[in-house]
């Protein structure tokens, strides 16, 4: 198993871990909304993990495995690319979360090296989420640091 998705599931109550260590690597993410099945999206779809409605004491075990969560109510597993976002009700009690596996997949921005090294040239990534924009934007800080120097970093608002 992945040493990073283990760190995850460490943070997580059983039922979910399980779930989400059988799915492997096809597991995008874990949606938990009070009330409503455990959902985990796939690369290609999405399974009900069970028919057991999410209560409060479980987001509230997570919150409290994770630590603090900031203004903008995301978290991340501290040594992982992965992030969780909090979902909170107006009296700001947790009411959801979805948990994003991350994951670096190296190699991925390699066939558009040459045209990253365009020093003219302005880069737009847009795509719905899970289609791959902050793996291919991690690689290709990879790959620019490669050519330009340790300099070439990421710096995001979410984690």
């Amino acid at each position: 198993m992945d040493p990073d998705l283990r760190l995850l599931l460490d943070h997580l109550p059983p039922r979910f871990a399980d779930g989400l260590r059988a799915a492997g690597s096809d597991a995008v993410e874990l949606a938990l909304d009070i009330g409503r099945p455990p959902v985990l999206r796939l690369t290609h779809g999405f399974r009900v993990l069970d028919s057991t409605p999410i209560a409060p004491t479980e987001l509230d075990a997570i919150v409290d495995r994770v630590g603090t969560f900031r203004r903008n109510n995301r978290a991340g597993i501290s040594g992982t690319l992965h992030r969780l976002s909090l979902i909170r009700d107006r009296f700001g009690d947790a009411a959801g979360m979805t948990v994003r596996i991350g994951r670096h997949l190296t190699g991925v921005a390699d066939v558009i090296a040459d045209l990253l090294l365009d020093r003219t040239a302005s880069w737009l990534l847009i795509g719905p989420p899970g289609a791959g924009k902050t793996t291919l934007l991690r690689d290709v800080a990879r790959v620019l640091a490669q050519h330009l120097g340790p300099a070439a970093i990421v710096v995001d608002s979410h984690n």
